[in-house]
């Protein structure tokens, strides 16, 4: 973009109800693709009998995009994220051609997952964790390195966090009983986390006032002990990872004002 202090409208509300059959909904979580340039992927839902859940898709930067239905009926409450990955590592699929999304279908939180294997061209649902895994807004965290591996949350009378080698396959419990069930939305809830780009080895989960730290990609969790506040967003610093920035957003009280408070570890 030339004049990144400009902003252009790519796709409006209206229009995704035009591609998507003409029922209302809302954009819920865009993603790009660091392997394919100008390629974006929309997550848009709807509650109406028939609509369901879309991504819909641009290659194009926005120009034009084309819809592809992941549910066909109504949810309840609220989508999760989308994901595509990054590097190929194990997957025998072209890196950036694994897109991974995530949704809650009801009261009960069941969580629904979806996959493409073919850059979001077409979408297969695929198994989820055990135990009825779910959560109020689920997530899903594609490992940075192998696009077949990736993480979501669930809540199995306590928060979990699961992870799979193969495309959502098979599903194995990765926080060896530390509850580190992954959800951003509503902040602080569960556990966010985060991966040093300069090594995808080493992961932190921000819970409940802590910090959870990985060096071996999730086998082993150690507690880094309580931060001050309630901390839901992280940031590895660029060249170590053995610093991070946090933050938080509140409405200070009296003030009517939002602060974002920052701390370095």
């Amino acid at each position: 973009i030339d004049e990144p202090a400009t902003a252009t409208r790519v796709l409006a509300e209206w229009e995704a109800t035009a591609l998507t059959g003409g029922f209302p909904g809302r954009i819920a979580w865009i993603a790009g693709n660091s392997n394919h340039m100008g390629h974006f992927y929309v997550l848009w839902c709807s509650n109406l009998s028939g609509t369901g859940v879309w991504v819909l898709k641009t290659t194009d930067l926005g120009e034009t995009w084309t819809a592809h239905q992941l549910y066909d009926r109504p949810y309840s409450y609220d989508v999760g994220n989308i994901q595509a990955g990054t590097a190929q590592g194990e997957s025998p699929y072209p890196p950036g051609d694994v897109i991974y999304a995530c949704l809650n279908l009801g009261a009960g939180g069941a969580l629904w997952l979806a996959r493409s294997l073919d850059e979001g061209e077409t979408w297969a649902t695929i198994p989820t964790p055990p135990h009825g895994v779910s959560t109020w807004q689920p997530r899903l965290y594609v490992d940075p390195a192998d696009q077949a591996q990736f993480f979501t949350g669930g809540d199995t009378g306590g928060p979990n966090l699961y992870r799979t080698w193969n495309h959502g396959a098979t599903w194995f419990l990765a926080d060896a009983g530390n509850a580190l069930g992954i959800n951003v939305d509503p902040p602080g809830l569960y556990g966010t986390m985060g991966t040093a780009p300069s090594n995808p080895d080493a992961i932190r989960v921000l819970k409940n006032s802590h910090i959870w730290k990985t060096s071996d990609n999730g086998l082993i969790w150690r507690d880094q002990g309580p931060t001050q506040y309630e901390l839901p967003h992280l940031r590895f610093r660029d060249g170590s990872y053995d610093y991070l920035y946090l933050a938080r957003i509140y409405n200070a009280p009296g003030t009517g004002g939002i602060y974002t408070h920052h701390v370095l570890l």
